[in-house]
């Protein structure tokens, strides 16, 4: 657990390891992504819920990706987005993809 003083108001974290070889490939509510884990290219089949973010975190929550999905949508007319993460280090990211957070594992 850490925190960060000299705030109005204390902001504080923790991190829980997992010891994982394989993330299945992610259905959640709205969308699917694969493959998981990832080496080059990732892919999220979505909903078409136009407005919504997708972001992707390193796990200093620095973020590395962003797209709107009505720009990429209006553009491709289709719902399956690729993102190239090749350029990434190896490790552990969170996307979101509007209010939804999965984990993702580049290697």
């Amino acid at each position: 657990m850490g925190a960060i003083e000299g705030l109005t108001a204390p902001i504080s974290w923790s991190f829980t390891t997992v010891a994982s070889t394989r993330i299945q490939d992610l259905e959640t509510d709205g969308f699917v992504v694969f493959p998981n884990p990832v080496v080059d290219v990732l892919y999220i089949v979505h909903d078409g819920q136009l407005g919504d973010v997708i972001e992707l975190f390193d796990m200093n929550g620095q973020r590395v990706f962003y797209m709107h999905v009505e720009t990429r949508l209006i553009a491709s007319l289709q719902n399956t987005i690729s993102i190239d993460i090749s350029h990434l280090p190896s490790g552990t990211y969170l996307l979101r993809v509007g209010s939804r957070v999965v984990r993702i594992l580049k290697r």
